[in-house]
């Protein structure tokens, strides 16, 4: 990790703070909330962490995450995925549409829905219920 990735990370929280509020006629008016479910895949900047926290890439910082609980419109709880194959009672995988998703489930965190970018799916209601089995057996 180099210093010029955390500098790349700061200027890009920037953007996302100010997301926040918009001005369309020079007035900074509050952005509309981020639309979102339990339950769905995003695209989210998760940004540049430290040491084996897991983090984004690219541009923006990003990588999918699962929306686990709705805390309110402005925050949610997720759980980093990757497209790698990982096994052990720290992993949770699921075939979706967009592939193999594998949940981190130690690297779960509280987020504003600021850095939620694009939807990119809904699990069923059968994948929900396997996700929180195999959250709530990992944290017991």
């Amino acid at each position: 990790m180099t210093p010029e990735n955390f500098d790349s990370w700061n200027e890009e929280k920037k953007i996302l703070d100010k997301i926040k509020s918009f001005s369309v006629t020079g007035k900074w008016e509050k952005k509309p909330r981020v639309l979102f479910h339990e339950g769905e895949i995003w695209w989210c900047s998760l940004g540049k962490n430290i040491w084996r926290e897991v983090y984004g890439k690219w541009e923006q910082f990003s990588r999918p995450v699962y929306v686990l609980k709705k805390i309110s419109g402005d925050m949610c709880i997720i759980v980093p995925l990757t497209s790698q194959e990982k096994t052990g009672t720290w992993f949770h995988s699921i075939e979706t549409k967009h592939g193999k998703q594998t949940f981190i489930l130690p690297q779960v965190r509280l987020i504003s829905t600021n850095r939620l970018l694009t939807r990119i799916s809904t699990l069923t209601t059968e994948e929900k219920k396997l996700v929180k089995k195999k959250f709530l057996e990992f944290f017991t």
